[in-house]
């Protein structure tokens, strides 16, 4: 991370103000003692400090008696106000793919943590974790993203998707059935980390929505949104440039330095900073989109070749099996099978 404030979506505090409907709390106070005014909620471009959210949050359940607060304005929470996000999760192929795509632009919602999906053979983990150089997010944030992305998950598998078991690193409440009831597993609270565990079987599950076309676009303005506020971690504005790049070629180190406007040379030492490099990022980045790809049954090998800027269909071959160990074709007839 850095040293920039971390920020949350604006569009967030509409779920607040229908979730404080639901306890018929006046949301005015509540809004003026955070600061936040209640016009700017429908701002797409807006976003609040999260140390300003936590007062609201801290107001909110003060106001309502209620620990599970989190968790109601997940149930009112609506895909159009985690934007692209949510599209281009809702309109991927599979479970995988959304998840993937969550965790790529997460910090679309909020860049006060970052989520991963750590696969083994029969279990993976959707983690959600905190940086520690920010102030930490109140846990009815964390509830509600958490819980916001498992009911999407539920909506567009028509209900296929089941967790194995959630923890939460937040205080163990008074009541915990309504996290039992919502997440419909067992509940851990005072954990280490904030995980919901799947079954790895499960991320193959195909979504009702999936459309490849409109899932590439949601995922064009997603760029072009971080492009625009993600500006404090190099990473992502590398990430961001190499994106753009990759389809026209193999993209070199200098060509992105040159286009962050800075030498090659502060490139590298501002990557190594974070315990990264060029090399490493671009692969990683490689890596994600290929697999995305591959489940677009309309790109041929070749075209997902290209896409990912390599020279020629063999160096994307040999990456590929370094990557997922088994050649492209393989991969695709065996992981890309609709559950």
């Amino acid at each position: 991370m850095n040293n920039k404030k971390a920020t949350t979506i604006s569009t967030i505090t509409e779920a607040i103000l229908q979730a404080l409907k639901y306890y018929a709390c006046d949301p005015t106070p509540l809004f003026d003692k955070a600061g936040i005014q209640l016009d700017r909620n429908n701002d797409p471009f807006s976003r609040h400090p999260v140390t300003t959210m936590t007062l609201l949050w801290q107001s909110c359940v003060e106001e309502t008696g209620d620990e599970a607060f989190g968790l109601q304005v997940a149930r009112c929470v609506h895909p159009t106000m985690f934007q692209a996000l949510s599209l281009s999760a809702m309109f991927s192929d599979n479970v995988e793919q959304a998840l993937e795509r969550l965790c790529r632009f997460s910090r679309m919602v909020s860049d006060v943590a970052e989520v991963r999906l750590e696969k083994s053979e029969d279990i993976s983990r959707l983690v959600f974790s905190c940086f520690d150089d920010q102030a930490a997010p109140s846990p009815e944030a964390l509830d509600t993203f958490m819980a916001s992305a498992y009911l999407l998950l539920k909506g567009v598998t028509q209900e296929r998707v089941t967790l194995q078991s959630v923890t939460l690193k937040r205080r163990k409440p008074l009541q915990t059935k309504a996290w039992e009831d919502l997440f419909e597993a067992t509940v851990e609270f005072d954990s280490c980390e904030n995980i919901l565990l799947f079954k790895t079987k499960e991320l193959k599950i195909r979504l009702v929505s999936a459309n490849p076309q409109l899932a590439s676009l949601n995922e064009q303005v997603l760029i072009q949104y971080l492009a625009r506020f993600d500006t404090g971690c190099i990473k992502s504005q590398v990430i961001v440039e190499l994106t753009k790049l990759l389809p026209k070629g193999n993209p070199n180190q200098q060509t992105v330095a040159q286009a962050l406007c800075m030498s090659s040379r502060t490139l590298q030492r501002r990557l190594q900073s974070l315990g990264s490099s060029f090399s490493e990022t671009l692969d990683t980045l490689r890596c994600e989109l290929a697999a995305q790809y591959m489940q677009q049954s309309q790109l041929s090998i070749n075209e997902i070749s290209c896409l990912l800027g390599f020279s020629n269909p063999s160096n994307f071959n040999r990456a590929f099996k370094r990557w997922y160990h088994k050649s492209p074709g393989l991969y695709r007839s065996t992981e890309s099978d609709h559950v």
